[in-house]
């Protein structure tokens, strides 16, 4: 009982529930050997077929590395099958993962590079999806006008190459996969309800804060500056750049929000989640063709030594927002996200609902660019014929090698992300900078130095020391504060176990607890969704006039302007134009059409 009480108040975010490991591992001649890889080493003892144990920045990991394709053999189902010992894992190597680093999003890739060769490129305030709907239903239109028409069939203009790709992907995205199920998209959508406020912790302090010790995502943040602070206010950056990296915070609560809070029609094709969610990843696509577009002028020019403190290198991060960073990203929100519910609960998420949940995320990463093994790329794009495309990562699916009377969808996200983790966290000043900066926006709703101890007790101490998370310099605020973040996650654990074990208690009284849960979590995501969308188009407008966002609880600048001047090229753009078009899309992400990477 007593050992029961201690534990309550325990967090550990190195002995998650259920992702615990052995204290050593035992090898062929009955030894204990236990092996301890700091600073990303690679082991050089073990078999790579044989579990071995792994320590990350004091994070165990029961390593089993997926068979090397010159030591499996591949079958016609995708099942890698190691000739050996017939033992798989699903930890992939360093080595194996080094290629997702130079493949980003190859259809949206291809076709702004068709826009930029036509001598269209993307103008802040465009609309990418829009051009795609109006594409697709000309071509449609012309299609049904030339079979409807009784005399002869008008001269047929062949469509441009970007017309074309445009209307290929935008009929590919169009139709809901079939290895998507919609029961469980909806129940992986109540799991993120369900567990709000504990998800919402996760995400803030073990993915956002600990995903930027990754520096080679820092990297992209910084030549963005999206939620880096700016070069000219260093110093004394959570003043002036708070709100803005607030508003853009917000921003990615929207994304959740209509991915998950407004139900299952809104991920399907043409709701406002699908929409969402194809606006972030064209911000993406646009990032990853600025940044690229300024380092090929660099390359061009010589002009590397006057490369500012912004510049993005190539050769030394590989494309910006690549697969391997996507897959990063999308399992930072699902697995790793998990590991802090389960962290946070004391005890392990359901089986049935980490899969659910996984399943939705890997139908949101196939809408963001995230290669899944059952899409198909357009045969007819562009690539290097000396490039050796690698096997999808598919993040959250169930494995190169699954079969279908299991599903391994948690053991393959497991091992992505863990190998993953091995081959990029090594934080750096960047990795500090940023990190700092996120925990000090908003400054007035919690203290810096509180933040600090919640996301040392939710990445662990050894991370937070790499980050420089500093603790208070006065004792007795530090007890202070560590009893207050103690209150804060007993508080956290009891709301989250009420939503997890109501269920088991009783057939009717107690499910309906969790019901209750649910549907005030739902009411709330609404009224989120709807304060936002609120203020969306004249907070757009600003965004474009003046080329930076600025908070939705600010109040509303000008909102009956309808033109916006982008000053780089005094191009009017009139943001009503697109809502007043025959074709009903709202622009649901006003960064991502009004960003422009400060290069």
């Amino acid at each position: 009982m007593l050992s029961w009480f201690i534990g309550w108040f325990q967090f550990d975010p190195l002995n998650i529930p259920s992702f615990a490991v052995p204290t050593a591992t035992i090898n062929d001649d009955n030894t204990e050997t236990e092996l301890s890889l700091s600073k990303g080493s690679t082991a050089s003892t073990g078999s790579a077929y044989h579990p071995r144990i792994r320590t990350k920045y004091g994070q165990r990991v029961l390593w089993l590395e997926r068979p090397s394709s010159s030591s499996s053999s591949v079958s016609d189902s995708n099942e890698i099958v190691n000739d050996d010992n017939n033992e798989i894992g699903y930890h992939i190597s360093e080595q194996e993962l080094e290629p997702y680093r130079s493949i980003g999003d190859i259809p949206i890739d291809h076709i702004l590079q068709l826009l930029h060769r036509e001598g269209n490129p993307l103008r802040p305030g465009d609309d990418l999806l829009l051009m795609m709907e109006s594409v697709t239903a000309a071509a449609s239109s012309a299609s049904s006008s030339s079979l409807s028409s009784s005399s002869s069939p008008p001269v047929r203009q062949e469509a441009s190459d970007v017309d074309q790709a445009m209307a290929e992907f935008f009929e590919t995205i169009s139709i809901v996969p079939d290895w998507v199920d919609l029961e469980q998209l909806r129940r992986g959508q109540e799991v993120y309800i369900a567990y709000l406020p504990a998800i919402a912790t996760s995400l803030y302090y073990r993915s956002l804060i600990a995903g930027f010790s990754i520096p080679k995502i820092a990297a992209v943040i910084r030549a963005t500056q999206y939620l880096a602070p700016s070069t000219s206010n260093h110093n004394n950056n959570n003043i002036k750049d708070g709100p803005a990296v607030f508003q853009r915070l917000l921003d990615t609560g929207e994304f959740c929000t209509t991915s998950t809070g407004l139900g299952i029609e809104a991920i399907l094709p043409g709701g406002i989640g699908w929409k969402t969610a194809l606006h972030v990843r064209f911000l993406h696509a646009k990032v990853r063709a600025a940044i690229l577009r300024n380092y090929q002028h660099h390359q061009n020019t010589n002009n590397n030594a006057t490369a500012t403190a912004n510049y993005y290198d190539v050769k030394k991060y590989g494309i910006p927002i690549n697969q391997e960073d996507m897959a990063a990203t999308l399992l930072a929100f699902s697995t790793n996200v998990l590991m802090g519910v389960s962290l946070l609960a004391g005890r392990p998420v359901p089986e049935q609902e980490k899969r659910d949940y996984l399943a939705l995320w890997r139908y949101l990463g196939w809408l963001l660019g995230v290669e899944t093994v059952a899409a198909q790329i357009p045969t007819t794009l562009d690539t290097d014929a000396t490039f050796r495309k690698p096997p999808p990562l598919d993040p959250c699916g169930p494995g190169r090698h699954h079969d279908d009377k299991k599903d391994t969808s948690i053991e393959n996200s497991n091992g992505i992300f863990q190998s993953i983790i091995f081959h990029l966290l090594e934080p750096d000043e960047s990795s500090v900078e940023i990190s700092h900066h996120l925990l000090k926006a908003c400054i007035r709703t919690s203290p810096f130095y509180f933040r600090s101890m919640l996301c040392r007790r939710m990445i662990g101490h050894e991370l937070a020391d790499a980050l420089e998370l500093p603790y208070h310099p006065h004792t007795l605020t530090r007890i202070s504060i560590q009893f207050l973040s103690t209150l804060v996650l007993v508080a956290i654990r009891s709301y989250t176990l009420l939503a997890m074990v109501a269920p088991s208690w009783s057939p009717f009284k107690c499910l309906s607890i969790r019901s209750r849960i649910v549907q005030w979590h739902t009411q709330k995501l609404m009224e989120y969704h709807d304060k936002w969308m609120a203020t969306h188009k004249s907070k757009m407008a600003y965004a474009l006039r003046r080329k930076r966002k600025s908070s939705f609880l600010d109040d509303v600048h000008n909102s009956n302007d309808t033109t916006c001047t982008d000053s780089s090229d005094d191009d009017k753009i009139d943001i009503d134009h697109h809502s007043s078009t025959s074709i009903t899309t709202d622009s649901v992400c006003p960064f991502a059409m009004t960003a422009k990477p400060c290069l």
